[in-house]
């Protein structure tokens, strides 16, 4: 689920940034920043599921009971985090958080160079599409 919203979204931050913020196509600046802030919306979005399913796989482990577990958690997601929500509130969902947005400190990296790479390759190595 998060890479499915993350990639449509930083190729459109990609477009906006160019356009409104005036980043020039092949800068760091543009792949960084949005592939930064693709990766912090998605985080956000996707949390929850992330904590849930997290939660949902200690509990099997924890006791190999299906009666214990079902009593606990439903089967269902959504109605797992509404259960969630009520019991403990609705911050908890963001449990975590922080440490996976850590994880969006990599395409600071990846995405400036495999685009930069992307540039260098086509540039060099594309002969069909040479003026």
């Amino acid at each position: 689920m998060f890479h499915a919203m993350y990639f449509p979204m930083y190729e459109g931050f990609k477009s906006f940034f160019r356009e409104n913020l005036k980043l020039e196509e092949g800068s760091f600046s543009l792949y960084a920043v949005s592939a930064v802030v693709s990766g912090v919306i998605s985080n956000c979005i996707t949390n929850p599921f992330w904590m849930v399913r997290t939660r949902m796989q200690a509990e099997t482990f924890r006791s190999m009971s299906e009666s214990n577990y079902r009593s606990k958690y439903p089967l269902n997601l959504f109605k797992t985090m509404r259960l969630i929500q009520q019991r403990e509130g609705f911050l908890t969902l963001y449990n975590g958080l922080s440490a996976s947005m850590l994880g969006v400190t990599h395409p600071l990296i990846y995405f400036p160079l495999y685009e930069k790479s992307k540039i260098y390759f086509k540039n060099h190595w594309d002969h069909e599409n040479k003026d």
